[in-house]
């Protein structure tokens, strides 16, 4: 092997270790990239999962007080009515 294919081959050496480092640090951003997406995702998913509950609650809370106010008043109607007739 003659001094200049040692060149050549040192050069190409060079060559595919950058193209190897360069490849192994795109992997590396994407799997990072990929977990920032995933941890922003998921914030948003627990943050929509509260606003929900807490929307559920509240309609619950109202049906239940709905549903109190009709019994007394149910409860009141069937009073009026017993007076009434005695």
């Amino acid at each position: 092997m003659s001094k200049s294919d040692a060149g050549v081959h040192s050069n190409r050496n060079v060559w595919v270790a950058m193209a190897a480092l360069l490849a192994i640090g795109g992997v590396v951003a994407c799997v990072l990239a990929a977990v920032a997406v995933g941890h922003n995702e998921g914030d948003k998913s627990l943050k929509a999962f509260e606003r929900s509950s807490a929307n559920v609650t509240s309609t619950l809370q109202l049906a239940i007080q709905h549903e109190s106010d009709l019994a007394i008043n149910a409860a009141g109607y069937v009073y009026v009515r017993s007076v009434g007739r005695l």
